[in-house]
């Protein structure tokens, strides 16, 4: 969670975090950020930044991901 908090408070627009496997974001997180789903960040984020391949994420095909900018560090849609 920690680069997803320097994104936060380095990206002046919404920073969407997709987390599976919470219903709460951490307190460090609250305010600077927005929990939302895999489909939510998929319909409204301009770049995506993957930083964990949890299997929600491995399941969708890189052709159905529609970013022009995505940061994949796990290798899963690009």
């Amino acid at each position: 969670m920690e680069i997803t908090q320097l994104i936060a408070q380095w990206h002046s627009g919404e920073t969407l975090a997709v987390e599976p496997n919470i219903h709460q974001l951490p307190k460090k997180l609250a305010g600077l950020c927005r929990l939302a789903t895999l489909d939510e960040a998929l319909n409204d984020a301009d770049v995506l930044v993957m930083l964990v391949d949890h299997n929600p994420f491995k399941a969708r095909s890189a052709e159905s991901i529609q970013q022009q900018y995505i940061v994949d560090t796990k290798g899963v849609w690009r």
